[in-house]
């Protein structure tokens, strides 16, 4: 009984560290999906794809592969790292966030956006390996590298010239998807519209944002001019994206797919943007800031739609 009951216990202390560590992974990973946001990183790589389908039939599907999967791991990089230099001001922003909810240490946060990088300067390697215009899609993910990294150490709370850095970043995935199939000219007009929704979307979230930015001493266009200046500065965007998504169909760029989808699209914001005068609180413009994420999708299709 004695030796019995030894070992049970020499058991069960040799197996609580084990059991710990498990636990500990299964908190982390799924802190890990949260902090890199694979929903925004599928919607990069998409639009990579989007734009090789655009720029050219049929479609070089390896290269354009290979971009994608540099835009996933681009985008989760500077999302975690963003968290990571965010975490005092997502203490009142976003406090369900990874780290400042605890779920994930801020080396960690670091280290995955590091990760992150790193794919997607190794996807890009071997997309510039095979020649042609893969060097200039290296080019573009060491630019996106370089510019995530400075907007969140430095023009995060610069008013405008931040947002207008991300929504360029953001946008350009479709001009990578052009350049994967040596044709960017064919997507120039797609990478304008993303551009103006992108930036729309951005002088939102700064107004979502408002209140930790303030706390923290970010100089957001938000923080700076006020909610107000901010939702009208939204609006303006909007109404100039719903006059240029016409300009494609008009000049026969792409056919009626796209104006089937885009009068969806222009629906979306007219209701949002000009139709409704939602008072400029954090509520108002979260749900802004959704439905601008639906239009991104539903943008990505319309421009598909134009060339079937």
């Amino acid at each position: 009984m004695a030796g019995s009951s030894g070992q049970g216990s020499r058991s069960a202390s040799e197996t609580a560290p084990a059991d710990a560590a498990t636990a500990g992974t299964a908190r982390v990973g799924p802190a890990i999906v949260s902090l890199v946001r694979p929903l925004n990183g599928s919607i990069a790589a998409a639009a990579v794809l989007v734009g090789a389908f655009v720029a050219q039939r049929p479609t070089a599907w390896v290269p354009a592969a290979l971009g994608a999967l540099a835009a996933f791991c681009a985008a989760a990089g500077a999302n975690a790292l963003n968290d990571f230099f965010d975490r005092e001001t997502d203490r009142v922003n976003r406090p369900g966030r990874p780290v400042p909810a605890g779920r994930i240490a801020p080396s960690t946060a670091r280290a995955v956006g590091i990760a992150g990088y790193a794919a997607a300067l190794a996807f890009a390697a071997a997309l510039a390996w095979r020649g042609g215009a893969g060097v200039h899609v290296f080019g573009l993910v060491v630019a996106w590298v370089v510019l995530t990294v400075l907007y969140s150490v430095a023009l995060e709370g610069v008013a405008i010239v931040g947002n207008v850095v991300v929504a360029a970043v953001a946008s350009s995935p479709l001009l990578m998807g052009g350049m994967t199939q040596g044709n960017t000219t064919a997507v120039i007009l797609p990478f304008w519209l993303a551009f103006l929704i992108h930036l729309v979307r951005e002088i939102v979230k700064d107004g979502e944002d408002l209140e930790g930015d303030r706390a923290t001493g970010l100089r957001t266009f938000a923080v700076a001019a006020g909610p107000h200046a901010s939702l009208a500065a939204a609006r303006l965007v909007a109404i100039l994206a719903m006059a240029l998504a016409i300009v494609p169909y008009a000049r026969g760029i792409f056919g009626p797919g796209y104006l089937a989808v885009i009068v969806l699209v222009e629906g979306i914001l007219a209701w949002r943007f000009v139709l409704s005068r939602p008072e400029p609180v954090r509520e108002s413009f979260a749900g802004l800031s959704r439905a601008l994420k639906v239009v991104m999708v539903l943008g990505l299709a319309a421009f598909v739609a134009g060339v079937l």
